[in-house]
């Protein structure tokens, strides 16, 4: 998605011809000395939009000003706010001087937000120069945050898919053909959409009712252990199903055997982008957006898994890490992100590993005004900073390493020390020309909040248990409202990853070697799990009560119908019909025997249909001809293909 229709939105808000006001210090001081001012000037200029333009990946606006020369200037798209042209002006193209004065004097007001001092006495707009200071300067202040300014109406679409079905017929499945033939699995026939679904179906059924040894699913005589056989040969034999599973893969053996050398996550990025890209048409999330990180566990030997990582926190610690936002609302993961080191080479790479990654994972919403929130890894002046550019706002927690981020008071963890628990202090500033603040609350341990958006003034009272030494006690105090808005929907992907683990899953049943089926596990899992999400949030309101695991029965049961749908189907349903009967069996098998005339048995040979040496085998779709079990077997299967 290009940044140029990313920020659409901003401009059908104030669109050209629009009346518009901004402060002198937006502009560069050579555009301000030729309108008559400078940077440092209080007063608002006024002016027309012109017209907009991007300017790495900074939406600009070029505004003639009716100042000095008339002269057109170019000003951030953020700073403008919009005017309404007085009935009595003569003078064309010159707007009416704004009614509200406190406003026109006060350029954190023009931005949406007002600033309410922490003592009773009002400044009168004194020490406005401290929370500016010069442009590129961060002076941060105490003041409250009165004012919160974001969108507030969510918007939401019932039509979630979250598997991308048509890439997964078009693409996957016939890869798995291919790799089938690659690594020359015998007996081997074109595997259908039907038995594929009904492949995972099974699957599903065995995270429903997990088993030690994967045989027991197909055992039809009842044990002391499985009183009631599962027996899954009536849907699919054991011998097709671990084929099957052999010759998994995402994407074409021939794409991976060209790019695996310079990129080892070939095998899963194609089918991470569509995936991706089939969440977003799925669901429109609502106006808060949660970052966090989401393990793909591995239980195996680590380093033939690329890209693998350990994280002690973690309650899966050894995995690939995927970054994920999530809706806060329904807890549903709408994208995704790979970890990985390379991530220079990647979009918008080229502002750092964090900024970029909240960019990548955010991209689709630029513009809408929605809230992300994330956790300390992401938090940070800058990346608020950068939001903000992109149309969006954040409350994001920041932590103190072995030293703050950019742009925070080096002292600001020295500010609570020695005060009781529930006092709060709150600062604000401009850093890169977006108006911001920085709420500190001694809780437990100080806990620290930058956030371009939301009210640092008394929000809801929390009673917490405080340890002293050898003793707890309880402490009831209320904390800054922005606090409320970030604990709300801090855990959405927390919840999600927990839906995802707090049974068997299907990355428990998938016991193999292979990290590609892992990685293909996972999506399973995650699609699985925001499937029953969605039908707690959108299903019938009598039914959204349901326990996962009667959802996951119904999910597997309805899967298996399905099939079983699809195999019997109609006999007048010609079109449907000629499509199952057209995939014909390709199963290698013996000749039989001949007899002498004196009743002694031979093996028959023939000659092979490819190569014309002689045989004792021959194909299931071909049996009055002879066919070599090696590279003639491989050939037919394309050939038939």
């Amino acid at each position: 998605m290009s940044a140029t229709t990313n920020f659409s939105n901003f401009t059908l808000k104030i669109p050209v011809g629009t009346h518009v006001s901004f402060l002198p210090r937006a502009l560069k001081a050579r555009e301000a000395a030729a309108i008559g001012t400078t940077k440092s000037s209080k007063e608002r200029v006024y002016g027309i939009v012109q017209s907009y333009s991007n300017e790495g990946n900074v939406l600009m606006a070029c505004v003639h000003v009716a100042n000095g020369d008339h002269s057109i200037c170019k000003v951030k798209a953020g700073n403008l706010k919009k005017e309404r042209e007085a009935e009595e002006n003569t003078v064309p193209g010159v707007p009416a001087v704004a009614q509200d004065e406190d406003n026109s004097s006060n350029p954190l007001l023009s931005l949406g937000i007002d600033y309410e001092s922490d003592t009773d006495e009002s400044d009168n707009g004194e020490g406005l120069e401290e929370v500016l200071g010069e442009q590129g300067d961060v002076d941060w202040v105490d003041k409250r945050v009165t004012i919160d300014v974001r969108h507030t109406e969510p918007s939401y679409k019932n039509d979630a898919v979250f598997l991308p079905m048509d890439h997964i017929v078009d693409h996957v499945i016939p890869s798995i053909n291919a790799n089938a033939v690659v690594r020359c699995i015998e007996k081997w026939h074109p595997l259908t959409k039907a038995e594929y679904f009904l492949w995972i179906a099974l699957w599903t059924y065995m995270a429903w009712l997990p088993c030690s040894d994967r045989g027991f699913y197909w055992r039809t005589k009842p044990t002391i252990l499985v009183p009631s056989p599962y027996n899954f040969g009536q849907w699919m034999s054991r011998r097709r199903f671990d084929a099957i599973l052999a010759a998994h893969t995402l994407e074409h053996p021939a794409t991976i055997a060209a790019g695996v050398t310079s990129d080892p996550l070939v095998p899963i990025r194609g089918f991470v982008e569509v995936y991706n890209e089939n969440l977003l048409n799925a669901m429109v999330p609502g106006r808060v957006l949660t970052i966090d990180e989401t393990m793909n566990q591995w239980v195996g030997k680590v380093s033939r898994m690329p890209n693998v990582k350990k994280i002690i926190s973690k309650p899966h610690p050894v995995g690939q890490e995927f970054k994920t936002v999530a809706d806060a609302s329904t807890n549903i993961i709408i994208r995704l992100d790979i970890s990985e080191k390379n991530f220079q080479v990647k979009k918008f790479g080229d502002q750092g590993a964090v900024i970029s990654t909240v960019l990548r994972l955010s991209e689709p919403w630029f513009a809408t005004g929605r809230t992300i929130l994330a956790d300390s890894w992401f938090g940070s002046p800058s990346c608020a900073a950068v939001l903000h550019q992109y149309g969006l706002y954040s409350i994001m927690a920041m932590k103190k390493r072995s030293h703050w981020p950019r742009l925070v008071p080096r002292d600001l963890h020295m500010k609570l020390e020695g005060e009781p628990v529930g006092t709060s202090i709150s600062l604000v500033s401009i850093v890169k020309d977006v108006p911001m603040s920085i709420c500190i609350l001694r809780d437990r341990k100080m806990q620290c909040l930058v956030s371009t958006c939301g009210r640092t003034t008394q929000g809801s009272e929390v009673t917490h248990v405080i340890k002293e030494g050898n003793r707890s006690r309880f402490a009831t105090f209320y904390r800054p409202a922005v606090f409320d808005d970030y604990g709300a929907g801090k855990g959405a992907v927390d919840i999600n990853n927990n839906n995802r683990d707090n049974m068997a899953s299907y990355h428990d049943v998938m016991r193999t070697h292979s990290w590609e089926v892992r990685a293909f596990s996972f999506f399973l899992a995650l699609a699985e799990a925001n499937a029953y999400l969605a039908w707690r949030s959108f299903g019938p309101v009598e039914q959204r009560s349901i326990t996962h695991f009667s959802f996951r029965e119904q999910l597997c049961t309805d899967m298996i119908n399905e099939y079983l749908y699809a195999v019997n189907i109609v006999e007048d349903d010609e079109e449907d019909v000629d499509s199952y009967r057209n995939n014909t069996r390709h199963d290698l098998e013996s000749i039989g025997k001949g007899f002498l005339k004196d009743r002694t048995p031979y093996s028959r040979q023939w000659k092979c249909q490819i190569c014309k040496k002689k045989t004792t085998l021959r194909c299931s779709c071909t049996p009055t001809k002879g066919l070599c079990k090696s590279n003639c077997y491989r050939l037919h299967l394309v050939g038939k293909q």
